[in-house]
């Protein structure tokens, strides 16, 4: 058996109260469940077989849903024109899944096989994690005679993957252009209609991709002894953990009771990863063809990344 459902949609208001305002709300939703269910059969094939059955289940439900809210003004007054923007949005997300299996089903017809019918080795396995979004957010264009032309823009974005001390991280954007197609003195160097524009942009976006568990304490038990050789992820700085199961009781018998190790440390001062570009460029539209250069620099700073305690 196996079945997927994923409803979405997304629904939005408009007004507009004054002249060239428009205010609008709209909310999404894109969500997903998932479920499935198999049987593996016992069976003899050649010098191969498998004496155990064993029922799978599978479940997944996740999601997310983002509300954004915008206020837009247009103005044109002659050769003169501006649009404004400002804004908030909010994203949230949740997912969380479920694996269990079990052996021993003395029917082999998937009618049947569920997970109380089996008989051993009852295993399962579960997860999920959660974030949220809130941003707000503003922009600024203007343009002189659809010659001379400028944008400046502005995020605050705040995340629930960082912790309390930079939580939010101010992300600004700038760019001027000039359509030097439209200047009279260039007007009189070429024959045929032409469209060049240059333009120089500098900015700064967010990266939030790491895992939502990041900024917490975690911790993990270690039943056994940890083998130097085939445990050692990264030799020879490496030291194996020597367990944390202990015969507390000094039976010498039965199963250990087992205590935790720290495997990530918390980190209040997990922050926004940077990345600032700055471009040059030319945008030309010819007769025959069109096409774009660019020259850019890109430099990332806090780079995100995960790191375990050994």
């Amino acid at each position: 058996d196996r079945y997927g459902i994923r409803p979405f949609g997304n629904a939005f208001l408009a007004l507009n109260p004054l002249k060239n305002l428009q205010l609008k709300t709209s909310f999404g939703v894109d969500y997903s469940l998932f479920y499935a269910r198999n049987i593996q059969k016992r069976y003899v094939s050649g010098f191969l077989s498998e004496p155990d059955n064993r029922v799978n289940n599978n479940t997944s439900l996740g999601g997310n849903w983002i509300w954004t809210n915008t206020a837009t003004y247009n103005l044109d007054a002659g050769k003169h024109s501006l649009d404004l923007l400002a804004g908030t949005e909010q994203v949230r997300y949740a997912q969380e899944w479920f694996n269990a299996s079990r052996e021993g089903y003395i029917s082999e017809d998937l009618n049947f096989a569920y997970l109380s019918a089996g008989a051993a080795n009852q295993l399962n396995s579960g997860g999920g994690n959660k974030w949220a979004l809130m941003s707000f957010f503003g922009k600024v264009n203007y343009a002189f005679n659809d010659k001379y032309l400028t944008s400046f823009t502005l995020r605050r974005d705040g995340s629930s993957r960082f912790g309390s001390n930079n939580r939010y991280g101010n992300f600004p954007a700038a760019s001027v252009g000039w359509r030097i197609s439209e200047e009279g003195f260039f007007k009189g160097l070429v024959a045929v209609p032409v469209d060049i524009k240059l333009r120089a942009s500098w900015g700064q976006n967010g990266n939030q991709e790491i895992d939502p568990l990041a900024v917490y304490n975690t911790y993990r038990p270690v039943y056994a002894k940890e083998d130097p050789i085939w445990d050692n992820p990264n030799p020879p700085d490496y030291m194996p953990n020597l367990g944390t199961a202990y015969d507390i009781s000094g039976q010498d018998m039965g199963e250990l009771p087992s205590g935790y190790i720290t495997s990530q440390q918390a980190n209040d001062n997990l922050k926004w990863e940077t990345t600032t570009q700055t471009d040059f460029g030319l945008d030309f539209v010819l007769p025959k063809f069109s096409g774009s250069v660019d020259y850019f620099i890109k430099e990332t700073s806090d780079i995100l990344y995960s790191r375990t305690l050994r």
